[in-house]
């Protein structure tokens, strides 16, 4: 999942249903592709680029739901979003 951020801004998601977590850590992602829920976490903060935009690429690990919920918190305010597999 991707997350675009302008020039500057801040943000953070959370996730909202259990059983899942989120991947930005690039240091963690594996070649085989194979990720236990203990590789991610539950909340991430992401800070945009001085100069310009700044696009974060990760994934979302669940134990089986195919619809999750997540919380972005940017520029203080807090929206809720839900998020749903692709062919779901």
């Amino acid at each position: 999942m991707m997350v675009r951020l302008t020039a500057g801004a801040e943000a953070t998601i959370r996730t909202a249903t259990a059983g899942t977590v989120l991947g930005y850590d690039r240091g963690r992602f594996r070649k085989d592709n194979v990720y236990r829920l203990g590789d991610g976490e539950t909340s991430v903060r992401f800070v945009g680029c001085p100069g310009g935009a700044a696009v974060f690429n990760g994934i979302v690990l669940t134990t089986g739901p195919r619809t999750i919920g997540l919380e972005v918190v940017a520029d203080g305010h807090l929206r809720r979003v839900t998020v749903t597999a692709y062919g779901s």
